[in-house]
């Protein structure tokens, strides 16, 4: 590179020929080239002149020209292109090719500097008007001065009608309106107000006080002129109210309501006041018998309130109303009994929810909040509800909540009573337990009887088990045999006595919550061997979604494997008993398919009975189903035999509350 720059300016023909040495040029055709050339050139060089002599003058006539920048880039570019053009000439004389790569180089970078510049700019001077688009405005820009003309015409003609218009309402208003300058002097007085008045304002205007006398709202107390509506309106004042003008001669008194305010000008320099006012005599007069009515209206309120609070002081129950809202449900109104429950004052509960929640017992915390919710954001137009609430000295109390919902312009309103059931629960468990007793002489009766028959059947096989000890015929097999079936009966006697105390138990066993769906499995799993005999499939169909329920799990499998024993007992060979689990509402319902042959009206309602059976020659003791219901019961569901909804036989559905809170999935091995 270095050595390019040093022979820039070398015009010998050392390193290069004259192109009138390369090749072999005819004089004409070399000629052609250089004349062409150099006309280029000239052409090339007085384009940018004759623009910059036109730029001049009209910088001259201090028209500025548009886009400077592009404007010097295009002439520097024709001016470098025409360059380009002589030095093409000058080579055939000498070979200045460096010279010419340099012109080049430069032309080039002018070029594309152009080029960006025009990219940059021509939207802009596309989207400049040209003289018949400016004419065009121009015609338009007229015609809309013409119009604006016509508009300016008709509005005139409309402000003459509307002062026509004024005229008239101001002449005919039943109010009367006086318009005064600054000194008080009147420059418009209505009709009405010479009417209101009793005398000619115009003429009679200074007079005013000689013929009344004015007081203020009180009607005892006088105005002094500095002080009235007008006076004041002039002074700045923006005045507005009742005053009572009573005529010194007649002594009549007359009621006027006033308005009064200043008028300015254009320049907001006062021109004046306006007043306006009408008679209220007679409106006056009703409006005192009205006030005397209410104040009658509101004394008798006020005792009817003293009664109502008195008799809702007396009632035991609590009464209370609630609204819905964005945070769920607020209290309105609570009857003062409900210090008696929580030993809170029914002021403390108003407003949010939170704090009458806060007093239900934490067992009842999680049901009663999902209660609660459900019926504030539901369409169930009532409810009931039973559970417990801690009073502030530490008592726990049972309370039943009945609640009406009403809905009044979108807005959702609650009524509702809650009663203490206290003393009602304890009497129920009180009755409860003394039925429970009863049932326990009816279990008593039918356990002696249930056991003998296997104490019986025991006493003969161990007789005939020393028999054969003693016999020395009796071989090993047999021997062992007659043990086993002792053993049998056994069990037997010992299935009947868990199952009676099972049904005597009077506590709620220990619960936790657990995947419905795992109790199930392990359930049906326990049951395959004795489905195994009989060529029985027992299926197994979820839809619960992994539905939790809060359940011992020992006791509720053993309702699920008696269910499905009886469902084996009752079904054929090489059939298919079917177990399903769905979610049903806030519950979860396990149902027990069978094949077999149905179940009578008459047996379904007895079924449940303690020692009730149908199954009593193969050795049923009739405590199944009776245990089944007292486990189902004590977990809150509920459980009734019926026809199949899928197949034939008979189905045991159960229904099981579905838990709160969500565990950890159970694992089986």
């Amino acid at each position: 590179m270095g050595n390019f720059f040093s022979k820039l300016f070398d015009f010998n023909t050392s390193d290069f020929p004259r192109r009138w040495d390369c090749g072999n040029w005819e004089s004409f055709h070399g000629w052609l080239h250089i004349i062409s050339d150099l006309a280029v050139f000239g052409a090339y060089t007085a384009i940018p002149i004759v623009i910059l002599f036109f730029a001049w003058r009209r910088k001259r006539n201090n028209k500025p020209v548009q886009f400077p920048g592009l404007f010097w880039l295009f002439c520097g570019f024709i001016f470098a292109c025409g360059t380009v053009h002589l030095i093409e000439a000058a080579i055939f004389f000498a070979p200045v090719y460096r010279i010419s790569a340099v012109v080049k180089f430069a032309t080039a970078v002018v070029s594309w500097a152009t080029v960006l510049s025009l990219i940059k700019f021509s939207p802009k001077a596309l989207a400049m008007p040209t003289l018949s688009s400016l004419n065009k405005q121009l015609e338009q820009e007229t015609a809309s001065l013409r119009s604006t003309q016509k508009q300016l015409t008709a509005a005139l003609e409309e402000l003459q009608n509307s002062y026509r218009l004024f005229d008239a309402v101001l002449t005919n208003v039943g109010a009367g309106v006086v318009a005064v300058d600054t000194k008080g002097e009147p420059l418009l007085v209505n009709p009405a107000a010479n009417r209101i008045s009793g005398m000619s304002m115009e003429a009679e205007f200074g007079d005013w006080l000689n013929q009344y006398d004015v007081f203020l709202e009180d009607g005892k107390t006088p105005c002094e002129p500095e002080n009235l509506p007008l006076a004041r309106a002039i002074a700045g004042e923006t005045v507005s109210g009742e005053y009572l003008n009573r005529n010194k001669k007649t002594n009549k008194d007359t009621w006027v309501r006033v308005k009064a305010t200043r008028v300015l000008d254009g320049n907001h320099e006062s021109m004046g006041a306006v007043i306006v006012f009408d008679e209220i005599t007679e409106s006056r007069e009703r409006r005192a018998r009205l006030e005397e009515s209410q104040i009658e209206t509101e004394t008798e309120l006020i005792e009817t309130n003293r009664q109502l609070s008195q008799v809702l002081n007396s009632i035991t129950d609590v009464i209370w109303t609630g609204e819905k809202t964005s945070n769920g449900l607020d209290f309105k109104y609570m009857s003062p009994a409900i210090e008696r429950l929580t030993g809170l004052p029914a002021e403390d509960l108003l407003g949010d929810a939170k704090t009458y929640i806060s007093c239900i017992n934490e067992e009842d915390l999680e049901r009663m909040k999902k209660t609660i919710r459900s019926f504030v954001s539901g369409t169930q137009d009532t409810i009931q509800a039973e559970y417990r609430i801690n009073h502030s000295d530490g008592s726990i109390r049972w309370i039943r909540n009945r609640v009406v919902r009403e809905i009044q312009n979108g807005t959702h309103s609650f009524h509702g009573v809650i009663s203490d059931i206290d003393q009602e629960k304890k009497t129920a468990r009180a009755l409860f337990q003394a039925e429970r007793l009863a049932s326990l002489g009816t279990l008593s009766a039918g356990l002696a009887h249930e056991i003998n028959n296997p104490l019986g059947a025991m006493m003969l096989t161990t007789e005939t088990a020393l028999r054969q000890l003693d016999s020395e015929t009796g071989s090993k097999k047999e021997i062992s045999k007659s043990l086993l079936n002792v053993m049998d009966q056994i069990e037997r006697c010992s299935r009947i006595v868990d199952g009676v105390l099972m049904f005597a138990k009077n506590e709620s066993s220990e619960k936790a919550p657990h995947l419905m769906l795992d109790v199930a499995q392990r359930a049906r799993d326990m049951m395959l061997f004795k489905a195994r005999p009989k060529n029985i499939s027992i299926s197994l169909r979820d839809e619960s979604s992994d539905a939790t329920v809060v359940v011992n799990p020992i006791e509720l499998e053993q309702v699920i494997v008696n269910l499905i024993s009886n469902a084996i007992d009752a079904s054929p060979e090489s059939s298919d008993v079917q177990v399903r689990i769905r979610q049903f509402g806030d519950s979860v319902e396990v149902a027990v398919h069978d094949d077999g042959s149905g179940v009578d009206e008459s047996i379904r309602e007895a079924a449940f009975d303690p020692f009730f059976t149908s199954k009593r020659e193969s050795g049923g003791t009739g405590l199944g189903l009776s245990m089944c219901h007292t486990i189902v019961t004590d977990h809150g569901g509920t459980i009734e035999i019926r026809d199949s909804q899928f197949k034939q036989g008979a189905e045991v559905r159960i229904l099981i509350p579905i838990a709160p809170i969500e565990p950890s999935r159970q694992t089986t091995d």
